[in-house]
């Protein structure tokens, strides 16, 4: 009876770590992204989930939160358009499958939600996706889209609403 409680008890460590490294955070793709267009596909709809997961967290926290929302939102949104894209180029597709890029943004907002992350998992993940849109890369795409859909701008301050 000892040795099956032990090897109960073995059996839950082991299963909690090796869940834990199969979920490493965003920041450990980042420096892959530009090498695997599959990294860079599934950091974009990472980020896109995380966004919309971290919104609803904090729209149910606060209701004086409406710009940030929205700022909160755009981004997500925009994140799903890059996976969308990157995903047409890697399979050669004439145009985006919506349908997919929808699927992905609901399985990461719902892999968030259902996985117990700790608080602070969370929000190192939110603030990789900020940075990423400060990238030499990627700062031009989120200016103009965030320019046009919501009306933020880039100030030395982060973003402002117009």
């Amino acid at each position: 009876m000892k040795k099956l409680s032990l090897y109960i008890f073995l059996g839950f460590l082991w299963c909690t770590n090796s869940f834990a490294l199969l979920n490493p955070s965003i920041k450990s793709y980042i420096p892959k992204m530009e090498i695997d267009k599959n990294i860079k596909y599934r950091v974009f709809n990472m980020c896109s989930g995380i966004l919309s997961y971290y919104s609803l967290k904090i729209n149910a926290e606060s209701n004086d939160v409406k710009d940030g929302l929205a700022h909160i939102l755009a981004l997500s949104d925009a994140f799903a358009g890059f996976g969308a894209i990157v995903n047409q180029q890697s399979l050669n597709l004439e145009k985006i499958d919506t349908n997919r890029r929808d699927e992905r943004k609901r399985y990461w907002t719902n892999h968030y939600s259902k996985t117990n992350y700790q608080r602070e998992f969370i929000l190192n993940d939110v603030d990789t996706c900020f940075e990423l849109t400060s990238t030499e890369n990627y700062k031009e795409f989120f200016d103009e889209f965030l320019k046009t859909f919501i009306g933020y701008y880039r100030e030395k301050v982060g973003w402002v609403r117009e």
